[in-house]
């Protein structure tokens, strides 16, 4: 099997697609936690202290996929 493909034929995505996807991640994870912990606090209204929530549980699902991915591929 060449070292490129992974068990399904699909080409392993590039380490710097990894990497970007990785820093996305991170960022909104961090963007939510600091908007759920400093303006979340300051608004009054439910949906501005529910987006930041969102926004990291989504950063966290996007890091999930990507590592799992990258751990799949390289076995």
């Amino acid at each position: 099997m060449d070292r490129d493909q992974s068990r399904y034929g699909q080409p392993r995505p590039p380490i710097a697609l990894v990497i970007m996807g990785l820093l996305i991640a991170v960022a909104m994870t961090v963007a939510g936690a600091l908007w759920t912990f400093q303006w979340g606090a300051e608004t009054k209204n439910s949906a501005g202290q529910s987006i930041g929530p969102i926004v990291a549980g989504l950063g966290v699902a996007l890091g999930y996929v990507i590592l799992r991915g990258l751990i799949r591929s390289r076995r």
